[in-house]
């Protein structure tokens, strides 16, 4: 990933976490309704007719027997937990700055000033280590 694509990434962060927990709040209004929907046609158990029906013959049971509402808590506990983990905006232009320093660090350029850099401050040291007598 270059550079400039991570920091769009990170500039995108915050509302990221917005929509994420957007979806939570949605995904759990969701459960909410199927599961008032499925209390609802328990309570009318029955025809127009008064004749009574058989469970299997409403939708609602076999919804939940079939698991659907288990691959939504599954999928709202997964977005809650991403967006726990998801970093913030200042962590990703850190880790974008990490990243151009280590680059800047590796290259050629680099290098030569600092390997001149290191005998310079060496010969510094020795200087002022040595005794008074030899400096003059």
């Amino acid at each position: 990933m270059s550079i400039s694509s991570f920091i769009y990434l990170a500039s995108i962060m915050d509302r990221l976490g917005v929509l994420l927990i957007l979806i939570t709040i949605a995904g759990c209004l969701a459960i909410v309704v199927i599961a008032i929907v499925f209390l609802a046609s328990l309570a009318t158990y029955g025809d127009s007719y008064g004749e009574k029906r058989k469970l299997d013959d409403y939708l609602w049971p076999k919804i939940l027997a079939a698991n659907y509402w288990k691959l939504i808590l599954a999928g709202l506990l997964f977005i809650h937990i991403a967006n726990v983990f998801r970093p913030s905006q200042q962590t990703m232009y850190a880790i974008a700055a990490a990243q151009v320093g280590e680059q800047v660090i590796k290259s050629d350029a680099v290098q030569g000033i600092a390997n001149d850099s290191l005998k310079a401050l060496q010969q510094w040291i020795k200087k002022q280590l040595e005794p008074e007598e030899k400096k003059t």
